[in-house]
């Protein structure tokens, strides 16, 4: 979610020392629900940064509504989730498609997780479509919008997106 959060802040003009912030006080609140600080610390972080014209865009919790209550708190499951965990016990073929222009997934790191598991996994197939982003569009101009009116509105757009996928379901589906 940094990654994303903080692709989203820069997108919409906000400064590094913006995005600094809202990292610094997303980490506070993150500790927070892993035992690693007080929710007191929590608090003070995420009460520094609720007026911040950027607030609603940074996917944090307003401090009055943090848990009192962090290991069973939903977020925190959440955040604990391991995809890799999942992909393990998968046994169809699975196939991974990212966009190398995605402001919303960190794509070199998510292959470099995947690249092991394709080794040992047989199921697993990947590929990077050039110029694209998270919704395989093309964009000149990325805003990161998400809304429902630009969901309707877009739609993917990279041929490479639809031949790798056509080609995968013929191999590995249409058998």
């Amino acid at each position: 979610m940094e990654f994303a959060t903080s692709n989203l802040l820069l997108v919409r003009g906000y400064s590094q020392a913006d995005v600094d912030q809202m990292l610094a006080a997303r980490k506070t609140w993150v500790d927070y629900l892993h035992s690693k600080n007080s929710r007191e610390a929590a608090l003070d972080a995420l009460s520094k940064v609720e007026a911040k014209p950027w607030f609603a865009l940074a996917y944090l919790p307003r401090a009055a509504a943090i848990t009192t209550d962090p290991e069973h708190d939903s977020v925190r499951r959440r955040l604990d989730d391991d995809p890799i965990a999942v992909v393990r016990k998968t046994k169809i073929p699975l196939l991974f498609l990212y966009g190398d222009s995605d402001p919303w997934i960190p794509v070199a790191e998510s292959i470099e997780k995947l690249r092991p598991l394709r080794n040992e996994l047989h199921n697993i197939d990947y590929a990077v479509v050039p110029n694209a982003n998270h919704e395989m569009m093309l964009p000149g101009n990325e805003t990161m919008q998400v809304d429902q009116d630009t969901n309707l509105r877009d739609e993917p757009q990279a041929t490479t997106y639809f031949m790798l996928l056509a080609s995968w379901l013929a191999r590995n589906v249409l058998r």
